[in-house]
């Protein structure tokens, strides 16, 4: 009988860190959720914010929300991956269940800002992936259309997209975010194509 097992000198397969990155308004939420739900071999990382939630967002699904105090003493205590002030609120990476599943395999799946991305670019293997809208045009009439924002809130927001767009050349990969299903089978695409390479090193 053959053993499957690690087996003396079998290591155990390092797990793929997917960085998915994208401007506000360009469709990552349904994009993501849309690839979760077809690739049951991704762990999604959930990160902390201290923001509100929004209409139809669960606490532990979506994000943990907590306080601007109990974020404070995680970061004190480096317990963040990476973490990130936008827009006034905090947002971040918990490090330890991120770790823990990649050492048991699992590909986990960080959607992070662009400042983000390029604290955790040291970690490999890893991936990096930047979502774009089709154009500036369409990601204001997306950010419009949501009426989640003040108008205020809603033109810091776009201001950021052009920024973070600009980092786009920092990424692997970039997608643009014509079609949910076009987007979804190019990633699956592009992990596969990453996948492979981690089967053949």
């Amino acid at each position: 009988m053959v053993n499957k097992g690690k087996g003396p000198g079998r290591r155990a397969r390092q797990g793929l860190l997917i960085v998915c990155s994208a401007p506000s308004g360009a469709g990552k939420t349904t994009v993501m959720n849309e690839l979760f739900a077809k690739d049951k071999h991704l762990v999604r990382s959930i990160s902390w914010t201290t923001r509100k939630p929004r209409a139809g967002e669960r606490h532990g699904k979506d994000y943990f929300f907590v306080s601007r105090k109990k974020f404070l003493e995680a970061r004190k205590k480096n317990e963040f991956l990476e973490w990130a002030k936008v827009f006034r609120e905090y947002y971040g990476t918990p490090k330890s269940r991120v770790t823990r599943r990649l050492a048991q395999g699992k590909d986990v799946v960080l959607v992070i800002d662009t400042r983000g991305a390029h604290k955790v670019r040291h970690c490999k293997p890893s991936v990096h992936i930047f979502l774009k809208p089709p154009s500036l045009e369409a990601l204001r009439r997306r950010l419009v259309g949501r009426n989640s924002e003040s108008q205020e809130e809603m033109e810091a927001r776009f201001k950021e997209a052009r920024y973070e767009m600009n980092r786009a050349t920092h990424y692997d990969y970039c997608v643009v975010n014509h079609t949910v299903s076009q987007t979804v089978r190019e990633m699956e695409e592009i992990l596969e194509k990453e996948r492979q390479k981690g089967r053949k090193s």
